[in-house]
């Protein structure tokens, strides 16, 4: 046989194979641009899943931190403590409530920001503490 024969006879098989093994599913093995496909696919609606639930949480933690902030605000308001300023770290999820420099020795003031601290972060913990029990009886599945 020829190598130009060999060659076309080569060529002819490839050509068959590559057909076939792209048609057929043989005991476990599928065809490789199917798999390929699908990793792809996959790995693309993953990433836009990753990133919505991320947007989501984050969303949702920068809402709770300005509910947070405003409530404190109003609760310090209520007490007749002015507010200079309220700002937003959304980096560190955290806000900085300012008041006039007078609150630094107002007694007053500082008893009434320690109780609602105080008050805020039990509040905080309990929430945490249920969060954390409906966690540990989630069904898993």
């Amino acid at each position: 046989m020829s190598t130009a024969t060999l060659s076309k006879t080569l060529q002819k098989f490839l050509s068959e194979i590559e057909n076939q093994s792209s048609k057929e599913i043989l005991k476990g093995y599928y065809p490789a641009d199917a798999v390929i496909d699908a990793f792809t696919k996959g790995e693309e609606s993953g990433a836009k899943k990753a990133f919505d639930d991320f947007k989501d949480q984050y969303v949702s933690k920068v809402t709770q931190i300005i509910l947070d902030g405003t409530n404190l605000m109003r609760d310090l308001m209520k007490k007749g403590h002015q507010i200079s300023g309220f700002y937003l770290n959304p980096s560190q999820l955290c806000f900085m409530i300012t008041t006039p420099i007078e609150n630094t020795y107002n007694e007053a003031f500082i008893d009434d920001f320690y109780a609602l601290a105080q008050k805020y972060e039990q509040d905080f913990l309990n929430s945490i503490s249920h969060l954390c029990a409906l966690n540990s009886f989630r069904i898993p599945g």
